[in-house]
């Protein structure tokens, strides 16, 4: 949703190839996979939002939260047809292959299946073992 962004934002995201969407309840209809990156004040209310659309697949929550908001936001799922995988990212922007990582543990299939489309791109993804802070497989 590009509102209030900045030009050189909304430029950033055309290049990489984003669309804009006018609500998050365009893409959680027919997306399988909504990526979360957003400040962690942010990350629940997101969440919050995500879950009122009735998305149904996987949400990965790549926020930089806590371990008590990361169970909110699991907490805010269950029990629904969403699988919550948790995320992280390190490194710089991708703009170079290997340097940016998204680390992703949970439900071992919904981090294939999360990881599956990322491999041979910019964002290189590892897969860790269990819930979240797990080790890599």
């Amino acid at each position: 949703m590009p509102e209030g962004r900045p030009a050189a934002t909304r430029e950033r995201a055309a290049e990489a190839g984003l669309r804009p969407v006018g609500s998050l309840a365009e893409p959680a209809g027919t997306c399988g996979v909504v990526l979360s990156v957003c400040p962690p004040a942010a990350a629940l209310d997101v969440a919050r939002q995500i879950a009122a659309t009735g998305f149904e697949g996987i949400h990965v929550d790549a926020d930089a939260i806590s371990p008590r908001a990361a169970a909110e936001t699991g907490a805010l799922f269950r029990g629904g047809a969403v699988t919550v995988v948790d995320g992280g990212i390190t490194g710089p922007p991708p703009r170079a292959a290997g340097r940016t990582r998204l680390y992703l543990s949970g439900d071992a299939a919904a981090v294939e299946e999360v990881s599956a489309p990322l491999d041979g791109t910019l964002l290189t993804p590892v897969a860790l073992d269990g819930p979240s802070g797990g080790r890599p497989r």
